[in-house]
């Protein structure tokens, strides 16, 4: 038989095979989430004897280009010429897209070589089912250490070993290295979410070094710093971590990664609000701090710290309170100067004798401060409406103040031994909230600001980056 004839019995061959299996073979491509949206700019596939398995992956992948590695006996024995007729007998690509790069199979460093120079692009798919265990080997090589995605077509045999028509199926390959940097990676969005930062920090360095594209980690560990110098207020310490991310969001690998979820627009106002050299100066960003860290401790079961951090907002806003209704918006409670309060002292000692049953404190505590509102501050302060009870009176509000106060001052962290737990934490937590409300309504502070910047102060959820597909 001489070649021509030979070449058109495989073509009658591969065809007959290919109109029986192509079909389905597509469908299931169509079926696979796996695949999805995925772009394929470029395939590069390994030719043997039989081109079949180059034609599936066309098929499925659907390439702008393709480019087959062979060899010389491949080429001799018409492989190519019969991959090339074939395509074009099912409309999957253009010849003038198709190109072939003929090797020395037995020197894996020239697959290698070849493979790797045009994997570095963006879109690259490498089909390492065809040739030999040599050209397979170093295809994959090259294609994991360049990012590029390694894909195989995958067939079920009979009990002879033979082919099933009609099984085929593309399988894309997980690069070993990733799937280990994908668990630390994982590892790393754990810690976080329990707010370790610390271990989430050694995850993501580690994901870095392992992970073809390391843009997640590099912004992951200065935020993991940043966040651990807040949570413990190491203000002073913020600077390094927010220099290194005012860094790292510039650089062009970023800019997938920074339009998810809004992130780039949040760490710039995270920069905007702490890059300066007192960030805890403005009433509005203390309390937004205050506030945020409560409710993130308040999520990890630890009331004491989350009672603390609403209390300590409480003592924020009744300062400001003060200082509102003070002449000169000095009042200080440590050092109180109460005829800058109002132009009857004995009046206000009066009103104040009656309703805390003791004189004007020489410091004054939280109570006390609240007192002083109650008696010269809006209608508000001493209204029901703070504990959602209209019908309160001021003296009664007063009094439950009181209780909030002694609830704080008997847990563990203050000057008892009672946990404070969380009926109590959400208690506090909820008067600061009512109070924040009140003192923006009458000064100073903005309650629309504090939430935005309890927005740009909640860490962000890193996992969705990472779940996301690339924008």
């Amino acid at each position: 038989m001489t070649q021509k004839s030979t070449q058109g019995e495989r073509f009658r061959e591969l065809e007959s095979y290919l109109e029986k299996t192509l079909p389905i073979f597509k469908k299931k491509c169509q079926e696979n989430l796996q695949l999805g949206s995925r772009k394929c700019d470029l395939l590069i596939s390994l030719l043997g004897y039989s081109p079949a398995t180059t034609v599936f992956a066309t098929a499925a992948l659907q390439p702008k280009e393709l480019i087959v590695i062979t060899s010389e006996d491949a080429l001799e024995k018409g492989s190519y010429k019969l991959l090339v007729d074939m395509i074009g007998e099912f409309d999957l690509l253009e010849s003038r897209r198709m190109r072939y790069e003929n090797l020395n199979i037995l020197n894996p460093q020239h697959i290698y070589t070849l493979v790797a120079r045009h994997a570095n692009k963006q879109n690259v798919f490498v089909d390492i089912t065809g040739g030999t265990k040599i050209m397979t080997a170093a295809a994959a090589q090259a294609a994991w250490e360049n990012n590029a995605q390694s894909c195989y077509i995958h067939s079920d045999l009979d009990e002879q070993k033979k082919l099933i028509p009609g099984t085929e199926e593309l399988l894309l390959l997980e690069n070993p290295s990733e799937a280990k940097a994908k668990a630390w990676r994982n590892k790393g969005v754990d810690a976080w979410k329990s707010r370790n930062f610390s271990m989430a920090r050694d995850a993501f360095e580690i994901s870095e070094q392992l992970n073809p594209d390391p843009s997640f980690d590099e912004i992951a560990q200065p935020l993991c710093t940043f966040y651990e110098y807040l949570f413990n207020f190491d203000v002073k310490k913020l600077e390094e971590p927010l220099n290194e991310i005012k860094k790292t969001i510039t650089k062009t690998a970023m800019k997938k990664l920074i339009r998810k979820n809004n992130l780039g627009n949040k760490l710039e106002n995270l920069i905007e609000l702490f890059d300066k050299p007192e960030p805890l100066a403005d009433s509005n960003t203390k309390i937004a701090v205050f506030l945020t860290l409560a409710q993130e401790y308040s999520k990890l079961g630890r009331y004491e710290f989350a009672g603390l951090l609403a209390y300590r907002t409480i003592e924020e806003l009744i300062d400001v309170g003060l200082r509102q209704l003070s002449e000169k918006r000095n009042f200080d409670r440590n050092d109180p100067k109460y005829e800058g309060l109002t132009d009857n002292l004995d009046e206000l000692k009066e009103k104040f004798n009656k309703l805390c049953s003791h004189h004007l404190p020489e410091k004054v505590a939280l109570a006390d401060g609240y007192a002083l509102l109650i008696l010269l501050g809006s209608e508000q302060y001493g209204s029901g409406s703070i504990f959602d009870k209209p019908t309160m009176t001021p003296e009664q509000v007063f009094k439950k103040i009181q209780g909030t106060c002694s609830a704080r001052n008997q847990s563990i962290l203050a000057h008892g031994n009672k946990p404070l737990g969380e009926d109590k934490y959400k208690d506090i937590y909820n008067l600061a909230q009512k109070l924040s409300e009140i003192v923006a309504e009458n000064g100073t502070i903005s309650w629309k600001e504090i939430n935005s910047r309890i927005d740009t102060i909640t860490p962000p959820r890193l996992g969705e980056l990472i779940e996301q597909p690339n924008a």
